[in-house]
């Protein structure tokens, strides 16, 4: 489920997704991708995510936050942890 914007029949700006196993993003979009500085995704599981994406990866600086509280803090490429974070 998608609830947001849409622009020539893609996702755009502001929207929220639901997946069917609960997991969420909330975010912006550009061209029907997840494109955000500070996008939010969590996983059913109890993962979460708090950062930049791009062409619907974590990429960029964030935050990947685990159920147990254990967090890494740095760099994302193309939805991998890129380098040894804070």
């Amino acid at each position: 489920m998608y609830v947001g914007n849409y622009a020539e029949n893609e996702k755009s700006g502001q929207g929220k997704t639901v997946t069917p196993d609960g997991s969420t993003y909330l975010g912006q979009w550009r061209d029907g991708k997840k494109d955000d500085l500070q996008g939010v995704y969590r996983w059913a599981n109890g993962d979460r995510y708090v950062g930049a994406f791009s062409d619907n990866e974590k990429n960029g600086k964030g935050v990947f936050t685990w159920p147990d509280g254990a967090k890494y803090v740095g760099s994302f490429k193309d939805g991998m942890k890129a380098g040894r974070g804070e």
